[in-house]
């Protein structure tokens, strides 16, 4: 916690190391999200439409 004034709580969070192990692996998860974002819609109407 951060003193500051006036007096509010101000927290600062920190990944671990373990945290810090999976980043390069989430930042590609989230690459790939983004560029197939248009697809993943289309792709679930298409897998109702099949009753699946």
């Amino acid at each position: 916690m951060t003193p500051t004034v006036p007096v509010t709580v101000t927290v600062t969070y920190e990944l671990t190391d373990l945290g810090r192990s999976l980043y390069d692996v989430m930042r590609l998860i989230k690459g790939w999200a983004e560029t197939h974002m248009d697809e993943v819609p289309a792709n679930r109407e298409e897998c109702d439409a099949r009753g699946a």
